[in-house]
């Protein structure tokens, strides 16, 4: 199963919309998020904060991740 939305995060004063995808495997998921040209994986640890999987080749801020995680803290927040 898998589920496409828009995700709105403000990364240093600048709101931007990024493509995003929910991708359930059995009783996990994780989610998609192209950045930058780059397919960034989310995934909840156990403590439910997300953390970013990101290619040797990606070129993503660790800033701009952590506001990515943020909001998807606050989209997923049961």
């Amino acid at each position: 199963m898998a589920d496409d939305f828009i995700l709105t995060v403000t990364y240093r004063g600048t709101a931007s919309d990024y493509a995003a995808e929910l991708r359930v495997r059995g009783f996990s998921y994780h989610i998609a998020v192209w950045v930058a040209q780059t397919d960034v994986m989310f995934e909840p640890d156990e403590e439910r904060n997300y953390r970013a999987i990101v290619p040797h080749n990606g070129n993503v801020p660790v800033e701009l991740l952590q506001a990515i995680a943020e909001e998807l803290e606050k989209q997923f927040k049961e």
